[in-house]
């Protein structure tokens, strides 16, 4: 039934969006496993993919070399896909900056950063902003 109803829905489909967040890990190691597990599983799917929404919490820790080696490992990974992304941040995202006030460095967001140098991703206009739309098709997507 199941089957059925799948293959019914296919007639109908418009867009094929991932939806991730959370891979928030503080070992590079870890979340290269985790990124490429979900990508393996995605690619089992064999399905074509239209768009990524990336729901937050990408990274996760205070030391700034390894968010920007997580930040680089998830561009080189999700890059391959050759779709738009669109990212909210989330509250690990912002790990590095509370992690470190007392040390008065300037503000940073890592995978944000990542994002908006990132040709056909999107994200907030700045990083204090609370949320973006996107036009897709028939529907206004609110992130």
């Amino acid at each position: 039934m199941i089957g059925e109803m799948y293959n019914s829905a296919l007639k109908r489909v418009k867009d094929r969006i991932w939806i991730i967040s959370d891979l928030q890990q503080s070992e590079l190691e870890k979340s290269e496993f985790c990124l490429s597990a979900a990508i393996s599983d995605l690619h089992d799917l064999n399905t074509r993919i239209n768009g990524i929404w990336y729901l937050g919490d990408a990274i996760e820790g205070t030391e700034l070399t390894v968010l920007n080696e997580m930040c680089i490992m998830q561009k080189e990974k999700l890059t391959e896909f050759d779709v738009p992304l669109f990212y909210v941040l989330g509250n690990h995202d912002f790990d590095y900056f509370v992690g470190n006030q007392d040390k008065n460095l300037p503000f940073a967001a890592p995978f944000y950063d990542t994002v908006k140098s990132t040709e056909n991703w999107r994200s907030t206009y700045n990083s204090e902003d609370f949320f973006f739309t996107v036009i897709m098709g028939d529907y206004l997507v609110v992130f």
